[in-house]
């Protein structure tokens, strides 16, 4: 009789309250950099602001993508650019500098800036900060 517990768990407590958890925040980051992109974009319907919105799409985050890469990264890109020279993917990466969604560095590729997204979160709190 003394090994009973004077605290039993409650049966009927709330759920936790959601948390962000990395692969939350990742994710909630992806979907703010779509639209972002869609955002920019907006209202140029042409070909190759299509192909170049694809393009930046499709560039994984965080990696370099080799530029002689970027046709092939998904079907759709592929047939874009299937009848196109290779001066066409150098011009829409050079657009997409321009408009600040991409970085180029030679030797390395091309990457998505997702980073510009931080502008848009909001301050993270400093855990170590008293209350």
């Amino acid at each position: 009789i003394g090994d009973l517990d004077p605290h039993p768990p409650l049966r009927h407590a709330h759920p936790p309250l959601p948390t962000t958890t990395p692969s939350n925040a990742k994710s909630q980051l992806s979907i703010m950099w779509q639209s972002y992109v869609h955002e920019r974009f907006h209202g140029q319907h042409t070909q190759a602001r299509t192909r170049m919105r694809d393009l930046v799409l499709a560039l994984p985050a965080g990696l370099w993508t080799p530029v002689d890469d970027v046709t092939i990264l998904n079907r759709g890109l592929a047939e874009a650019y299937r009848s196109k020279t290779s001066k066409t993917v150098t011009r829409d990466i050079n657009g997409l500098v321009k408009m600040g969604l991409v970085e180029k560095q030679r030797g390395r590729g091309v990457r998505p800036r997702v980073e510009v997204m931080s502008a848009f979160l909001p301050p993270r709190r400093d855990p170590s900060a008293g209350q």
